[in-house]
Parts: structure tokens; sequence; C-alpha cells
């Protein structure tokens, strides 16, 4: 399928393209099998890099050592990035001024009392950056639902019940994992 891409790629006039992997431990599955799906890709890096297909794989930091022992790796850089929740609230406020709105943060969309709805959103997502953007995603998908099913207009603030949904979801979800 790599192939295929590159292909594709080329014909659109693209002379390199840049391949995303990430999910590969969504599951929360053991380093171990994790590792069994990036290794083939990370053998074979140099060589999809010389026909001009790069490689940026979203990993768990425990394989780290195990990307830097695989003996094709020695043109591969890894970056481990620290989340904390100055760069998760940055993170939040990017994708949400990203809208080109003029609000100012999301709990200036929700129903009185819930003007902290950004603080509630970052210690749910505990120092997860996927799931801070699927809390909120989670959580306008509650609200569509909600306006929907009551025949209201977009517009209505966002309430509690929509965070909580989204919180539910989210979690559950893990669980099932």
């Amino acid at each position: 399928q790599l192939d295929e891409a590159l292909a594709v790629a080329r014909l659109w006039g693209f002379e390199r393209a840049l391949v995303l992997v990430d999910n590969v431990d969504d599951h929360q599955m053991e380093p171990a099998a994790v590792w069994s799906l990036a290794r083939a890709l990370v053998a074979d890096a140099t060589g999809l890099a010389e026909q001009g297909l790069f490689l940026k794989l979203f990993l768990p930091a425990s394989l780290e050592a195990r990307v830097a022992e695989e003996p094709s790796a020695g043109g591969i850089h890894t970056l481990r990035l620290q989340w904390n929740e100055r760069r998760l609230r940055k993170l939040l406020h990017e994708r949400f001024r990203a809208a080109g709105t003029y609000r100012r943060d999301f709990g200036d969309l929700a129903e009185p009392g819930l003007d902290d709805l950004d603080e509630r959103l970052l210690a749910a997502a505990d120092g997860s950056p996927r799931r801070l953007i699927r809390l909120v995603d989670e959580m306008f998908h509650a609200y569509v639902g909600r306006l929907a099913e009551a025949g209201l207009a977009y517009g209505a603030p966002i309430r509690e019940a929509d965070m909580r949904a989204a919180m539910n979801k989210v979690r559950d979800d893990a669980e099932r994992r």
C-alpha cells in the first residue's frame, strides 16, 4: 500500500510523501504487540526514504530503545513529547482558535456555571493530548445529538450533560480495550 500511496503522490506532483502512523497504541496494547506492528516500518525506513517516502511514527516511550537498537535505524531520529497542563491548554486553545471564532474558550460556549469547561476537559484528559481531542470531539457529538433530538437550533449553550456524556464515552471506550 505504501508503494501505491507514493505512486499517487507522484501523480499529483509530489516528490516526497510523509506517512504518519498513529493509534498503534490506541488499544492499550502491550509494547511487544505494538513493536510487532511497527518493526517492519522501522526496519525499512531507510529504503522508504530513498524512494521519497518518510515516516513519522507516534509510539509509546517504552519502545524508544527498541527503535534505536534496530540495525537499519541509523537515519531515524526520535523525539519524546512531554505533555503538561500548560502544553495541553495551549493545544486546546489552538484547536479552538483554528476555527476562527471570536470566543475566548469553551466556557464561553457553555451554560452558566460551566465557565470552567476548559479546566474540566484538561483534568479529564489526564495528561493525554489524544484523550483531550477525543473528549472535545465526543462533547460536540453529544451537543449536536442533543440539539437535533430536541429540535433546538445550534447556538444553544453546551450543557454539563454534553460534557459528562463525552467523559463517559471516552472512559467506557478505554475500559473496553
